[in-house]
C-alpha cells in the first residue's frame, strides 16, 4: 500500500518548464531524426529477416546432415551384426567352441 503513494508523488511535474512548447525549427530538426529513425529500424527489421531464414536453413542442413550420419552408422552396425552372426553360425557348424574361437578374434 505505500508503495503506490509514494510512486504518484514522484510522478508529479514539480518543474512547470518540461510543458514549454517546443518551436518550429526544434520540429524540423527532430523530422530528419525520425525518418532517420524510421528507416534504421526498417533496416534491422529486414536484417533480422535474413538471419532468421540463414538461421533456419542452417538447422535443416545440420538435421538432413545428422540424418544421413545416423543412417550410415545404424546400417554399418547392421551390417556388422549379421557379419558377426554369421561367422557364430559358421564356427557352431564346424564345431569348434564359439568362445575359443572369439579369443582368436579378439587377438
Amino acid at each position: 500500500g505505500s508503495l503506490i503513494p509514494s510512486i504518484v508523488q514522484t510522478t508529479k511535474l514539480s518543474d512547470m518548464s518540461i510543458l514549454k512548447p517546443t518551436s518550429l525549427a526544434e520540429l524540423k530538426t527532430m523530422k530528419p531524426f525520425l525518418k532517420a529513425s524510421v528507416k534504421r529500424e526498417r533496416e534491422l527489421e529486414t536484417i533480422r529477416r535474413k538471419q532468421e531464414k540463414m538461421r533456419e536453413s542452417m538447422e535443416e542442413h545440420h538435421q538432413l546432415v545428422l540424418g544421413k550420419l545416423i543412417s550410415g552408422q545404424t546400417k554399418a552396425r547392421i551390417s556388422i551384426e549379421k557379419q558377426h552372426s554369421k561367422i557364430l553360425t559358421k564356427i557352431a557348424k564346424e564345431g569348434r567352441g564359439i568362445e575359443q574361437k572369439q579369443n582368436q578374434l579378439k587377438g
